[in-house]
């Protein structure tokens, strides 16, 4: 009862000071560079001494399987921890009147193991405490304890202290997003070769002369878009995705499939995230239609996304393409009108899409 007692009040005198100290601490710099932006406080570092090798094996055994029942990963290494765990096992010494040390009267504790935890940021130490005993087997009843009473006040993770836990769905490294999409595509004419500039014509010249006038034409093309979106920094992220499209000018039934990337700007408010960005794609699959494609398209967008769940969020997309140079198609009038033989257009889309990504890896 009355080590339970002590370890209360080491705890509770000790804590106040700690939380202000901890507050003006860093980061630790001593933690990996893939561990410290996404765990940095999860890996710990334990050592210790003892003036007997029975006691030494026996405490960092069991502190090692404290920490890891605690959600510690136990580096082999100090400067892949952010905090050390140290322990130090000594006889109990008592000084009698004359300043002289004696080991303990066999009625009193027989040692001593003093705990510390150190900040490897800057080698600190942030607290230490003395707990007395006489046996090892005394000591399964208290290990949890100490473990626990040095690790508490090791902060969590940054992002858990300063992101509200409803923005974490807007804070994450990796998203893996799902669309419907239903984009429409725009071909005006343009006048290259065409009678008028508008209207395709019977040739060789005789008399009568035929005229077929054309149209612009609009294309709604439906269809799905996968997308990956991978978040470098915290107002900036990079996606890519791929899209599979129904239509053809001339409504024969073909499949589109096209390849494509953003560079988004993220605006992050806690209900909403904006994401204006820039973006480019190019065609995997082109209609037996057209004798010439434009390879690339440029254009941008906005992306507005509300939460869905702790790691994901619903979204709308609009957004505008145009392909960098003249689409060719072939003269479908036949006899009527044969020249010339390919109807050029100029190109481009506006669409709209709505769906769901999910987010994976916690940022800070």
């Amino acid at each position: 009862m009355k080590k339970l007692l002590f370890l209360m009040v080491i705890f509770t005198l000790s804590y106040p000071s700690f939380s202000q100290e901890e507050q003006e601490k860093s980061p630790a710099a001593g933690v990996s560079a893939f561990a410290q932006q996404i765990f940095p406080n999860e890996f710990l570092f334990i050592e210790g001494t003892a003036e007997e090798g029975g006691h030494l094996n026996f405490f960092l055994q069991n502190f090692r399987i404290e920490a890891a029942g605690a959600g510690y990963t136990v580096t082999e290494d100090r400067e892949d921890a952010a905090f050390t765990f140290k322990f130090d096992v000594s006889e109990h010494m008592i000084e009698d009147s004359a300043g002289v040390l004696h080991p303990a009267p066999l009625d009193d504790n027989q040692y001593i193991i003093r705990i510390s935890l150190i900040n490897n940021a800057d080698g600190g130490e942030i607290l230490y405490f003395d707990f007395y005993f006489t046996d090892l087997g005394e000591m399964y009843e208290y290990n949890r304890s100490l473990f626990q009473m040095a690790t508490v006040y090791i902060p969590p993770d940054r992002r858990e202290i300063f992101l509200p836990p409803d923005m974490k769905w807007q804070n994450k490294w990796l998203y893996l997003s799902a669309s419907v999409e239903y984009p429409v595509s725009f071909y005006p004419l343009a006048s290259k070769d065409l009678f008028g500039g508008q209207a395709a014509y019977m040739g060789p010249i005789g008399n009568p002369v035929s005229i077929q006038h054309l149209n612009n034409i609009i294309l709604p093309q439906p269809g799905l878009a996968l997308g990956l979106e991978l978040h470098f920094s915290k107002v900036l992220s990079l996606g890519f995705n791929f899209r599979l499209n129904y239509g053809d000018p001339e409504d024969i039934f073909f499949l589109n499939m096209a390849a494509g990337g953003q560079f988004k700007f993220n605006i992050k408010t806690e209900d909403v995230l904006l994401q204006p960005y820039l973006a480019f794609s190019m065609p995997l699959t082109v209609s037996p239609m057209f004798e010439k494609y434009p390879n690339f398209a440029a254009g941008g967008g906005l992306q507005a996304g509300v939460r869905g769940g702790s790691s994901g969020s619903f979204f709308v997309d609009v957004n505008f393409m145009y392909s960098l140079g003249e689409v060719s198609i072939k003269n479908f009038l036949g006899d009527l009108a044969p020249n010339p033989s390919f109807i050029n257009y100029n190109h481009f889309v506006f669409g709209v899409g709505v769906g769901y990504k999910f987010g994976m890896l916690n940022r800070q």
